[in-house]
């Protein structure tokens, strides 16, 4: 898997988790980060995106840095 950076999306930092005060890669949301990059390289909306992410039973992350 690529090294990513953690990034803030709305309040949370997605992807990630803080560990010993450390950011360690949340592996299954690296694999939806992978996903949604993967999609927007096709073209597809970023609406349908969600939408597609809902259906599958993927929902937002609502709490900070977890």
């Amino acid at each position: 898997m690529t090294k990513r950076k953690p990034i803030k999306i709305g309040n949370c930092t997605y992807g990630w988790r803080m560990e010993n005060g450390e950011w360690i890669e949340h592996e299954g949301e690296q694999r939806i980060i992978s996903r949604i990059e993967k999609l927007r390289a096709e073209g597809i909306s970023i609406k349908v995106i969600k939408d597609f992410l809902e259906t599958k039973g993927i929902k937002r992350k609502e709490k900070k840095n977890d």
